[in-house]
């Protein structure tokens, strides 16, 4: 859709933008359907007298191109649906979010009149009124900026949904053509596993630059905002905020030590690290090997002050230091570190440098409605 919509303006976009793809996607439906039938009255029109290896391969190909093109006709046919149930959401949450706005302009107003002793008289009984109608305003201006935030919460759930489906019946609709084009970078997996072979290929050779900054822009990280940790300390942190706990910053640190289960985790996503392609990528979808490489890590929260619209910018700050005492120790034994593998890396840094410690800074910001 042709404009962005913000978390002050849920409902922004051009609704018509949707009816146009979804026609675009009805008339593929119609060119695919046209041609499944011309190969069916192929298949039925062959002359029987027709044998051989190349009679039985060409109605074995063209048998195969008629399934392919009833596959896609289904994925692009449920992309037109998913399109236009996407307009329908968007018109809903436009039109919500118009009256919610209004509310709260409706509220500023009082609230801004109230200050300036425009709506009652300047005695005892003024002021109390004053005073109750500035409560009620802030009450539902409150009230109206919390519907405004779900909104935009259902915008963001849409959009996420929408891309999925587009996602899965693109992949369905081009593959059943035998025309998948493959993104030369690879999928944002690949580049976040890619990301922590670099990274750890810098521990094994011990780099003198020992300390790394990465930000949202580096697909690492992209992919650590994503990991099952991360969205724990987003709901911690929203309540936090909503009760007053959390007014300039946060800890909210992720320890490993007395968890083992997190071994066999790692392991699975160190031995699933270097598969690559649309199959693993769609069964591997959860891995998330840099949260795997950090381990246990410290993580403070910083609050800024509240937006006019009620939001609060926090920003994450991810301090790590990759040693050889973290790589090697076992969780849930007090201690202990993997046998043999542990003194020869110790070895290894006393003789040539090598796994010398790397530290991380980690850092991204993010807009919440609390």
């Amino acid at each position: 859709m042709p404009s962005q919509w913000t978390r002050a303006d849920p409902g922004a976009g051009d609704t018509g933008a949707c009816t146009a793809a979804a026609r675009w996607a009805e008339l593929q439906v119609s060119d695919l359907s046209d041609a499944q039938a011309a190969v069916t009255t192929i298949l039925r029109d062959l002359d029987a007298s027709w044998t051989g290896e190349s009679a039985d391969a060409f109605r074995g190909r063209a048998a195969r191109l008629r399934r392919d093109l009833e596959d896609s006709v289904e994925a692009m046919d449920a992309a037109r649906k998913g399109v236009v149930e996407y307009g329908d959401a968007v018109a809903e949450i436009a039109a919500r979010a118009e009256m919610v706005k209004q509310d709260i302009a409706a509220a500023q107003l009082i609230l801004d009149m109230g200050r300036e002793g425009q709506i009652f008289d300047n005695d005892a009984a003024g002021l109390e009124h004053a005073y109750q109608a500035e409560r009620q305003a802030t009450i539902d201006a409150r009230t109206a900026t919390d519907a405004l935030a779900e909104l935009a919460r259902d915008r963001a759930n849409a959009d996420q949904t929408l891309a999925s489906l587009l996602a899965r019946v693109a992949s369905e609709a081009w593959d059943g053509l035998r025309c998948v084009a493959e993104s030369q970078e690879g999928s944002r997996r690949d580049r976040a596993n890619e990301r922590v072979i670099e990274m750890l290929a810098r521990f094994w050779k011990g780099d003198l630059g020992r300390g790394m900054v990465l930000d949202s822009d580096d697909p690492f990280v992209s992919t650590l905002m994503r990991s099952e940790h991360i969205e724990r300390v987003r709901e911690r942190v929203l309540d936090d905020l909503r009760s007053g706990r959390l007014d300039t910053v946060g800890i909210y640190d992720r320890s490993i030590s007395n968890n083992p289960s997190v071994l066999i985790n790692d392991g699975v996503n160190v031995a699933t690290s270097t598969m690559s392609g649309p199959v693993a990528d769609f069964h591997l979808s959860s891995q998330n090997l840099p949260e795997s490489f950090l381990g246990s890590y410290s993580l403070q929260v910083f609050a800024g002050d509240p937006s006019v619209d009620g939001s609060v910018e926090v920003t994450y700050v991810i301090n790590n230091d990759t040693t050889i005492d973290s790589a090697t120790r076992i969780p849930g034994t007090g201690g202990g570190h993997l046998p043999i593998v542990y003194p020869s890396m110790i070895a290894a840094e006393a003789d040539s440098g090598e796994w010398a410690s790397q530290h991380q800074t980690i850092a991204w910001t993010e807009t919440v409605f609390p």
